[in-house]
């Protein structure tokens, strides 16, 4: 009688463990997971990162105060030293920008380091979220490029930059236009320069502008050798009116400068016989076309 007859319950033989079985599954990746002496390794690896990004932020803070208190001192050159290292040191982009728009700031007010300035000014244009701000900061780069460095290439390219971000007002548009055909005629781009203005002037200006933009556009033209159109932008600036004193000035003088260029010494005399209250430059000037004249006129008989 086998034993499933006699009512006994058999048990199953076990399976033998393969291989697969055997090896061990790899816990997952933790501290706790790591025996004692690595679980000491990693938590002190971590004290010492949070304390070193602590430090470093203590540190740039430290600094910014440290400039503040020479800026308040008037010693600028410390506070631009400070600034720099915080900018080079911290690890917070607030903390930062700020260093760099200290650093433009007072390199172009008082330690006149047009170079330094200019080179913050890039970094602070491309980070400063507000609009408005990064137009204020376009407009000192481009002023630093164009009147103190000369570098005209640059400064046009700034200049465009604000053009292009097309939210200038019509006044300020109109200036950008004017240092734009001021630049391309530094650089003997007359063309361009004269194509600058002729965009200027077909647009409402005031009359300020306009009369600028005359004056300057009889200059490119003399430049390139056109007097008679260069004579032509004088006189359409000398019949503008509500003209003020400084200002019918300005035209007299330019044109007695152009009719002198072309020993037309009467003409450049007559030009400034207008001037009520010319004051004594002027007529000394006057003295001298008055003897040029007079020595054309004899060479003439």
């Amino acid at each position: 009688m086998t034993k499933q007859q006699k009512g006994l319950r058999t048990i199953p033989a076990l399976s033998k463990p393969t291989g697969k079985m055997r090896k061990n599954k790899r816990p997952p990746f933790g501290i706790g997971n790591l025996k004692p002496p690595r679980q000491q390794v990693v938590v002190f690896l971590t004290i010492i990162c949070v304390m070193t990004l602590s430090c470093v932020r203590r540190q740039g803070e430290t600094l910014i105060d440290s400039a503040l208190h020479h800026e308040e001192n008037r010693e600028f050159s410390e506070a631009i030293y400070d600034y720099e290292k915080a900018f080079k040191t911290s690890a917070n982009k607030g903390e930062v920008l700020v260093a760099a728009q200290k650093i433009q700031e007072l390199s172009f007010l008082h330690t006149k380091d047009y170079k330094k300035a200019v080179y913050y000014l890039n970094y602070y244009i491309a980070n400063i979220g507000s609009f408005h701000e990064s137009m204020d900061a376009l407009k000192r780069k481009a002023y630093i490029e164009h009147k103190i460095l000369n570098l005209y290439d640059t400064a046009i390219a700034t200049y465009y930059r604000l053009l292009n971000s097309r939210r200038l007002t019509p006044v300020d548009e109109q200036q950008v236009r004017l240092e734009v055909a001021r630049c391309l005629y530094a650089i003997n781009q007359l063309d361009q320069a004269q194509q600058e203005i002729i965009a200027l002037l077909q647009k409402p200006t005031t009359e300020a502008t306009r009369l600028t933009a005359l004056l300057l556009q009889a200059t490119i033209y003399q430049a390139a050798g056109n007097t008679k159109r260069a004579l032509e932008m004088m006189d359409a600036a000398a019949k503008m009116p509500d003209l003020n004193e400084e200002q019918i000035k300005d035209v007299a003088m330019n044109r007695s400068i152009l009719f002198e260029h072309e020993e037309r010494y009467a003409d450049a005399l007559a030009a400034l016989e207008t001037l009520k209250n010319p004051g004594a430059p002027v007529e000394q000037k006057k003295e001298q076309l008055r003897r040029l004249a007079k020595f054309q006129r004899s060479r003439r008989r």
